[in-house]
């Protein structure tokens, strides 16, 4: 109920922003901006929040996580079923909708990097998510969705929405009518992973683990990663393009985590290898498609 809350208050609070209809153009991107920042600031630290509280569970507990993601699997079908139906586009259900999204994201990216246990095992980790990401857009699915989403909006979200439409976080912004789009679901899933390692491996901690690290980076996010996929929104609407995650959250991520790590910057021969051919047989898939 807290990361309900703690999403829902501001949201709400924001939602109830308007302007004067004679703002300059100016205001209006400030009031963008701000919208933006403002709840990727909220977003990551629940993201964090959810991480840190599901570590410290008792192991017998966690069972227990499973019948939270599937409650909240169930609140997705609810309002999305209701959604596609026509009956509420935004306000609370909106409100409960992303909050939702945030908490499933945070559990499975919880569960996706439970089986990592050196900061070497990143490497392939980071491969593998920014190929598949890549091969997605231009030649998968992630493409097809992007694509029906913005011919959506670009009608002036006439109809039921697109499906590929539940998938994505959105926010209030002062200003526009219109939830915005923010982010998809399965992109913070794949940075809430990314930042439990980089918690769980004390890559976030000065001189944790022999590594050497300084802190600095972790003040404003929980992980490069968090950063990297705000690049990527900032690019997406400065270009006015679509711009994958993915890539832009390795791109951060894969710095630091070099940078931090003396063990990823010694991996072993097996995850070379599994950092090259995993690549490899994603992108002649996407061939094959």
């Amino acid at each position: 109920m807290f990361r309900y809350l703690a999403w829902g208050l501001p949201a709400a609070m924001v939602s109830c922003i308007t302007l004067p209809p004679d703002s300059s153009p100016g205001a209006q991107a400030a009031c963008f901006w701000f919208a933006v920042l403002f709840f990727v600031a909220i977003a990551a630290h629940l993201m964090d929040v959810t991480v840190r509280w599901e570590s410290q569970w008792p192991e017998g507990r966690k069972r227990s996580l499973a019948f939270l993601l599937s409650g909240s699997l169930l609140v997705w079908g609810l309002l999305f079923y209701t959604g596609r139906a026509g009956l509420w586009r935004g306000g609370v259900p909106a409100i409960v909708f992303s909050a939702n999204l945030l908490l499933m994201a945070g559990l499975v990216g919880r569960w996706l990097a439970s089986g990592i246990r050196r900061p070497s095992e990143l490497l392939p980790v980071c491969a593998v998510v920014c190929a598949a990401d890549l091969v997605s857009f231009f030649k998968g699915p992630t493409g097809a969705m992007a694509d029906g989403v913005a011919a959506y909006y670009a009608a002036g979200m006439v109809g039921p929405p697109p499906w590929a439409d539940f998938l994505l976080v959105k926010i209030p912004v002062p200003g526009i009518s219109n939830w915005v789009p923010l982010f998809g679901v399965t992109d913070w899933a794949v940075a809430a992973c990314l930042t439990d390692a980089y918690r769980r491996l004390s890559l976030d901690r000065a001189g944790a683990r022999g590594e050497g690290a300084s802190r600095g980076v972790m003040n404003a996010f929980p992980s490069p990663a968090v950063a990297g996929l705000l690049a990527a929104i900032v690019l997406a609407h400065v270009t006015g393009r679509f711009v994958p995650g993915m890539p832009m959250m390795v791109l951060f991520y894969l710095p630091v985590l070099l940078a931090r790590s003396r063990q990823a910057r010694r991996p072993r021969r097996h995850e070379v290898w599994l950092a090259l051919l995993f690549p490899l047989v994603i992108a002649l898939a996407g061939r094959l498609m």
